[in-house]
């Protein structure tokens, strides 16, 4: 069973001595389609600000009780550096980050996560030194993070013209990779929520808000349902 990103928005987050604050955002890198962070907001009415929460921290997520279960303190989250205002999150941030709570650079290795495929293998999975320093010299400006809010709602473009729009995405609970982009079909009567996999999307042109995917109207229309 996957994920919605739609789902996961507006779980509690509970660290190990207790509630922190709830999730607003999901940020995703768009070269590998796998969601990195989870945006928390913590703190009270007059002193909210954001936070992001790596997999790599997650012990569970309770669906029944819509609650992500940390395994970290309520003062580590808290101290934590606070999440840019700017997007894409920058790299300088994530290495940043990545020391605050002592993980491995996710981006160094050839696979989802280092050289694993789930967060759960990649902490165990302990980097070289060599590269892990190669990891940091290397695109330290440069981040493929993007959010989930900003792209939903984003218009879906066929080879043959308009169609819809991006209504959510379809994590796996492993490795949190995005395996399928929700688009609803509204600009075809009657529309209908489908689900496309990631590989077929083209481009994505950030400034116009478009979605680019690299099939007919009519195969789009026919892709399987969102259930």
């Amino acid at each position: 069973m996957n994920w919605l990103a739609t789902q996961l928005k507006g779980n509690e987050v509970e660290a190990i001595d207790g509630e922190i604050g709830k999730i607003d955002d999901l940020y995703f890198d768009d070269e590998r389609w796998i969601i990195r962070y989870l945006v928390c907001n913590i703190g009270g009415w007059t002193s909210q600000r954001q936070v992001l929460l790596s997999p790599l921290s997650i012990n569970s997520v309770d669906d029944e009780n819509s609650i992500v279960r940390l395994n970290l303190s309520r003062q580590a989250v808290s101290n934590s550096p606070e999440a840019e205002q700017q997007r894409p999150v920058s790299r300088r941030f994530e290495i940043e980050y990545a020391k605050y709570y002592a993980i491995p650079i996710y981006w160094a290795g050839g696979s989802l996560w280092g050289h694993a495929m789930s967060p759960v293998a990649f902490a165990k999975a302990a980097l070289s030194p060599e590269e892990e320093e190669k990891a940091l010299r290397a695109n330290n400006d440069e981040s493929h993070l993007r959010s989930v809010d900003e792209v939903t709602g984003y218009h879906v473009r066929a080879d043959d013209g308009p169609i819809g729009y991006i209504e959510d995405f379809v994590i796996a609970r492993e490795s949190w990779a995005i395996q399928y982009v929700a688009v609803d079909t509204r600009n075809l009567l009657p529309g209908k929520k489908v689900t496309i996999a990631p590989n077929r999307i083209d481009d994505i042109l950030w400034t116009e808000s478009n979605v680019y995917i690299h099939m007919t109207k009519e195969a789009i229309k026919e892709s399987p349902e969102l259930t």
